[in-house]
């Protein structure tokens, strides 16, 4: 365990780490207060969170606006303050949006199986949105 995985009760931070594969990959530059008011969101959630996305360096970003999964060339993924949670059921995600609420998120995108949630201050604060994909 690395000395800032010990302040996290439920998460590693590897567990956010980039997954493009590529050998000059910056791997993960999460912010550690993200990663701690997510911690905060799962507790209050009661449930796991498996993190699909965390910090994503330029290369990755750049493969997903091409492949037309994702529709920004600049994303909070990219500046360490951003997840994308895995979403299984109604239910959890119920739990999910419950928890990350009560942390004091406040940008929040659902998916169809994911909720993103990020602390980006150079966007608009206080929104919900819905992904069509």
């Amino acid at each position: 365990m690395s000395q800032s995985d010990q302040y996290l009760r439920y998460f590693r931070k590897s567990e956010f780490d980039c997954n493009c594969g590529t050998a000059f990959c910056t791997r993960n530059k999460m912010q550690f207060g993200f990663m701690k008011r997510l911690d905060i969101a799962r507790q209050h959630a009661g449930i796991p969170f498996h993190v699909t996305s965390g910090f994503r360096c330029k290369d990755k970003q750049a493969a997903l606006v091409k492949s037309g999964a994702s529709s920004k060339k600049k994303s909070s993924h990219e500046k360490g303050i951003c997840a994308d949670i895995f979403v299984k059921s109604d239910k959890a995600r119920s739990k999910i949006l419950n928890g990350i609420i009560k942390a004091g998120f406040t940008r929040i995108g659902i998916g169809k199986n994911w909720v993103h949630v990020d602390t980006d201050k150079d966007k608009n604060m206080n929104r919900v949105w819905i992904y069509k994909w």
